[in-house]
């Protein structure tokens, strides 16, 4: 043979395409392209975490404004409007919404056995909308644009800002329930799925429903405004046409999820199986529907809240509350509890729930005759009651969202100041309210005021120490156990953090509880 010539099997490999190697992103590269459930959840938590910092600047501001109850003291009237619808409306829209959506965008997929969530591009394109509306929100409140506002480019911000805000939570509510509706592990049937999947899928749903509602009318309004408020009237009067979205009932939607961390929790602290799933299931169902606060669109709220429709679908809603209580009751009856960060939040944040319904409830009554007062006491509570509750899911799957536990000390302290301090917040504005409007039922108010911001101090206080608390868990770390808290469901069967794919091969479950029949088939 020629030193020219090449041998046969030298030609055949030739001709073979070279493998091609695949490169992936690392850096702000793979944080700006993800499409991985578990960056898409930590980037909404964080970003939710941020907005904290200005919804807490404005309610404590607000809170100093009413200790003189004679005049504006810090804040000029129209300024202190602003702050005020500020506050009503990024608490619900741009932190606990996007809070409770990032933390299920995280743990549903994992609890259900999924390599992904379900639409994992419009997942992440819901966060960048949201995000880019929520800057666009804060910017029209900085023009004067806000409801009531006198810059008219500014109201037009405002709506389509807002707009967009909607149309990216509704977007990661279709995204959620379709996973937990389309991705399940095989032998998981709705009945045997944890309860938080269980109640994000609640929420989620419910959110499909109602916030469509609040979208449409806010294009109503953008149409109304560009032709001289013909059908809405003037600026001040878009505030009456949307504030039934962040107002109870509507905002108990963004406690559902706290019903089903509580159950989830509390249940793998007895160490043993709920007895009544089925109950608890029904219970977090009932809420999430008495928590559609959209038929109150179209008039005014409080006109609305009047009727015996409104009043017993209000006292209702105190009733799944204390189904679940009891669903939990038999877990202590039948198992053994130790203290840990998750008992501690769930706790906390089901007694405030409990505080937002029967206050609810109370202010619903006709012959209470309650005044505006005591609705924002039962809203902030509610309110309250959801962040509690995501702090609280922060520290319990820390090592699944992030990438190590959380710490111990400030686990104990800051839902006992979270608790104390909503409890003091409220609870003054609910026993002026239920005192009334008129002047000569506001002897006192001051002093209540006086209690109501030393309550919002301590829950902010609360907050802050929750957060630093669980900083440190953003670090790496080696040897992070998978289940620190010897769990019952799949997402504590793969490792902390979960890698890209969450689980080697997708489990095979046939009960609710599959990694406790594991622990009782190896024992």
């Amino acid at each position: 043979m020629a030193v020219t010539e090449t041998p046969p099997q030298t030609v055949a490999a030739s001709s073979e395409p070279a493998p091609r190697t695949r490169h992936e992103p690392t850096g702000l590269a793979a944080v700006l392209g993800a499409g991985d459930h578990k960056v898409i959840g930590r980037l909404y938590i964080g970003f939710s975490l941020v907005y904290a910092l200005l919804v807490a600047a404005a309610g404590v501001t607000i809170g100093i404004e009413r200790l003189d109850t004679s005049g504006f003291g810090i804040l000029s009237e129209d300024t202190a409007g602003q702050v005020l619808s500020f506050h009503l409306v990024a608490d619900p829209l741009l932190l606990i919404a996007p809070l409770t959506l990032g933390i299920a965008f995280v743990v549903v997929p994992l609890q259900l056995g999924a390599r992904s969530i379900a639409f994992p591009r419009a997942a992440a394109a819901s966060f960048w909308a949201w995000l880019v509306g929520g800057v666009l929100l804060t910017v029209s409140y900085l023009m004067n644009g806000g409801p009531g506002g006198g810059r008219a480019t500014g109201v037009d911000l405002w709506i389509v800002a807002t707009a967009m805000v909607t149309l990216a939570l509704v977007l990661g509510a279709i995204c959620l329930a379709t996973t937990v509706l389309t991705l399940r592990s095989p032998g998981m049937n709705l009945m045997r799925i944890p309860m938080f999947s269980w109640s994000a899928l609640v929420a989620s749903v419910m959110w499909i429903i109602s916030l469509p509602v609040l979208l449409g009318t806010l294009v109503l309004a953008w149409v109304d405004h560009s032709h001289d408020g013909i059908a809405f009237g003037s600026n001040a009067e878009l505030a009456g046409q949307v504030t039934w979205a962040f107002v109870f009932p509507q905002v108990y939607l963004l406690g559902v999820m706290l019903l089903g961390y509580f159950v989830d929790v509390l249940a793998t602290t007895s160490g043993t199986r709920l007895a009544a799933r089925g109950v608890a299931m029904g219970a977090i169902g009932a809420f999430g529907i008495l928590g559609f606060g959209a038929y109150l669109q179209g008039g005014r709220t409080a006109d609305i809240a009047s009727e015996p429709f409104f009043t017993v679908l209000t006292i209702a809603a105190v009733v799944p509350i204390f189904l679940v209580l009891g669903v939990v009751g038999d877990l202590f009856r039948r198992g053994s509890f130790s203290a840990n960060a998750g008992v501690g939040f769930a706790v906390a944040g089901i007694l405030a729930l409990l505080l937002a319904t029967l206050g609810g409830a109370i202010t619903s009554i006709s012959a209470v005759d309650a005044g505006v007062a005591a609705r924002d006491g039962v809203t902030h509570a509610a309110l309250f009651a959801a962040f509690i509750g995501a702090l609280g899911g922060l520290h319990w799957w820390a090592t699944k969202i992030l990438r190590r536990p959380a710490g111990t000390p400030g686990a104990y302290l800051a839902p006992l100041l979270l608790l104390v301090g909503t409890a003091a917040y409220v609870i003054p504005d609910l026993v002026s309210g239920w005192a009334g409007d008129g002047p000569e039922k506001t002897v006192g108010i001051e002093a209540m005021n006086i209690i109501s911001l030393i309550g919002l101090g301590l829950a902010v206080i609360g907050a802050l120490v929750a957060v630093v608390n669980v900083l440190p868990s953003i670090r790496r770390a080696d040897d992070v156990p998978a289940d620190p808290w010897a769990g019952q469901t799949l997402e504590w069967t793969t490792s902390s953090p979960p890698p890209p794919g969450n689980f080697a091969e997708q489990p095979v479950v046939t009960s609710a509880e599959p990694v406790l029949d594991q622990r009782e088939e190896s024992a």
